[in-house]
């Protein structure tokens, strides 16, 4: 219950996985009684499945220089000058 609950919050913020985490565990300590807490996992047990969570919403990481794509504006200077010599 606790490990589905906490993914949305997972992917929608982009604070560290360990902030949001026990950011939720203090809520968790808030409305419900200290004893649901014993039964929480820890984070160690829990942290594969919330980083692959949240790598979900993150657009993967280009393989090599090509892949990336700059907009003209950032290959130019102000008087429009080429900025990079090889893009």
């Amino acid at each position: 219950m606790f490990l589905s609950a906490i993914k949305e919050p997972v992917k929608a913020d982009s604070k560290p996985i360990t902030v949001v985490y026990q950011e939720e565990i203090n809520n968790l300590r808030v409305s419900e009684a200290d004893d649901c807490v014993k039964f929480v996992p820890t984070f160690y047990s829990a942290h594969s499945m919330l980083y692959r969570a949240r790598s979900q919403n993150l657009p993967n990481i280009p393989k090599n220089r090509y892949d990336v794509e700059l907009p003209q504006c950032y290959k130019e200077t102000k008087n429009g000058e080429n900025f990079l010599l090889h893009a």
